[in-house]
């Protein structure tokens, strides 16, 4: 008669805690990579030079480049409860209302076109994506920045 044998597995939550290490260092790897291919500036570190008015601030990097950040608290008023429904205020009102009920999210794209204290202008390509419930939503907003024209 044969004796038969079994390998033995780790416990799940051993195998969980393994593979999300496995994953955090791959992604620390790959994170480092990027880093040095953009010579540095994923991980560039700012320094407050000085706040604007409540929402823009003047960072500077050890180079002493400059970035103007402002902050978008005008973010939680862009989608609201009407009647029942949810209402995304962008360009236009949509009523995102089924697609966060079916798929939890909703993606939306417009164009703006910014004109300059100099003249030159620009057009940007604003994202607006919500997710979450029907009670429960975060939406994240945020535009593209192309060089400026005359």
């Amino acid at each position: 008669m044969k004796n038969k044998t079994h390998a033995r597995r780790l416990p799940k939550l051993l195998r969980t805690a393994a593979i999300a290490a496995v994953m955090a260092m791959a992604l620390a790897v790959t994170a480092g990579a990027v880093n040095y291919a953009t010579d540095g500036a994923l991980f560039r570190q700012f320094r407050i030079i000085a706040w604007s008015g409540e929402d823009t601030l003047l960072a500077q990097d050890e180079e002493g480049n400059q970035v103007h950040i402002t902050v978008d608290s005008d973010a939680q008023h862009l989608v609201t409860r009407e009647n029942g429904r949810l209402i995304l205020h962008a360009d236009q009102d949509i009523d995102i209302t089924e697609a966060l009920e079916e798929t939890g999210a909703y993606h939306y794209t417009y164009e703006v076109l910014t004109v300059w204290e100099d003249g030159s202008q620009e057009t940007r390509t604003v994202t607006i994506d919500v997710t979450g419930d029907l009670d429960d939503w975060t939406v994240t907003r945020g535009s593209g920045a192309p060089e400026r024209t005359a």
